[in-house]
């Protein structure tokens, strides 16, 4: 029989390298807002390390879907690491380097990418300085960060130095580009005004994806020969940079899983045409006495694996946040899922965020 591997989702990455000296990631509560997205693409004899408990009907429904067992345990010593991998000192070091903020600068003036480029403060009296007489609206960076945590657009809100200080400019599409030695693979970001990820559209095509595609491996390469990595996740976007739309090709970069890797790999197993992987929070929706009565109450909205369309709903609801997987054959007939899954099982009568419009 084959022995049983324990992983820590370690969704708490960030919160790791900031630190000033290598501990091996813990169990903490940020954990148990993401883990169960493990339970989604674990395989057997894989469990999860947790100090959570989850219903026997929401991991009966996960197993039914990914046709495997899920278990979890809360005694495992080092379990391994999913989100990450800072098992050791030598990970912790070199992680700390490719994922931060000071490092996203650097690359973006060697490779030119420079519509964008940012100016690196290591104090508040030195940022001070550096705004003095400049009119331009600003974003700042914190060196480690997570879909949009570490984003301030305050001095008064910044906890720490130093910071990456950008100019803030009108994004109109965002986009999340995994890529290694043999794949590029492409979602749509959706984010929030503040800067916060709300969902992934993923599909086989985009109009961009040529562009995306070469800036995107140029990327790859030069960060492979110069930080030894395996993989990349890059976040890219359009602006308007005046009158004209341009490219910031490398936003952010992340040596991690990303909620919109785990989106993309979702898809490829639930996937029909076309998909969204959507957030939303818990307290918004009608989230019913027990799992399976939630489930009950999609109706026929909820997923069908024979046709591969519908909702799947990834989280378990006692989390503040839950995330679901939308798919269909179309945009257009996507568009209408969500729009009937919203009016289903939203409280009130809130209007669809503007976050999860996927067709016009």
């Amino acid at each position: 029989m084959e022995k049983i591997r324990f992983f820590l989702a370690n969704i708490d990455f960030e919160k790791t390298l900031d630190k000033t000296s290598f501990e091996y990631p813990t169990w903490n509560k940020l954990d148990g807002e993401l883990e169960y997205l493990f339970f989604w693409l674990s395989e057997e004899n894989q469990s999860l390390y947790t100090l959570k408990n989850y219903e026997a009907a929401y991991l009966k429904y996960i197993e039914e879907l990914t046709g495997n067992s899920k278990s979890y345990s809360s005694t495992a010593e080092n379990p391994e690491l999913w989100w990450g991998q800072l098992q050791d000192k030598e990970h912790f070091d070199s992680e700390k380097i490719i994922n931060s903020n000071l490092t996203l600068a650097k690359i973006r003036e060697d490779l030119g990418l420079t519509s964008n480029l940012g100016h690196i403060c290591h104090s508040e009296s030195e940022l001070r300085d550096y705004l003095v007489g400049n009119d331009n609206k600003t974003v700042f960076k914190e060196e480690f960060g997570f879909s949009g945590r570490g984003l301030r657009f305050s001095i008064d809100k910044i906890k720490k130095y130093p910071v990456l200080v950008e100019k803030w400019v009108q994004r109109v599409r965002d986009f999340g580009v995994y890529v290694d030695d043999s794949l590029v693979n492409i979602t749509q970001s959706h984010i929030g005004p503040k800067g916060t990820f709300k969902g992934s559209l993923i599909k086989s095509d985009f109009p961009e994806k040529e562009i995306i595609e070469k800036e995107a491996r140029r990327i790859f390469n030069y960060c492979q020969k110069n930080y030894n990595v395996k993989f990349l996740q890059i976040d890219t976007y359009q602006f308007m940079n005046g009158s004209k739309l341009d490219f910031q090709h490398l936003g952010e970069i992340n040596h991690r899983r990303t909620i919109g890797t785990v989106g993309f790999s979702l898809h490829e197993k639930f996937g029909n045409k076309v998909s969204f992987l959507g957030i939303v929070p818990t307290h918004k929706l009608k989230i019913e006495k027990s799992f399976a009565e939630t489930i009950t109450s999609f109706g026929n909205l909820a997923y069908n694996p024979i046709t591969k369309t519908g909702v799947v709903m990834l989280s378990s609801g006692q989390e503040n946040f839950s995330l679901f997987l939308f798919t269909e054959e179309s945009e257009r007939t996507l568009q209408f899922l969500i729009r009937d899954w919203w009016n289903k099982v939203v409280e009130g009568s809130r209007r669809l965020p503007a976050e999860f419009i996927v067709y016009l």
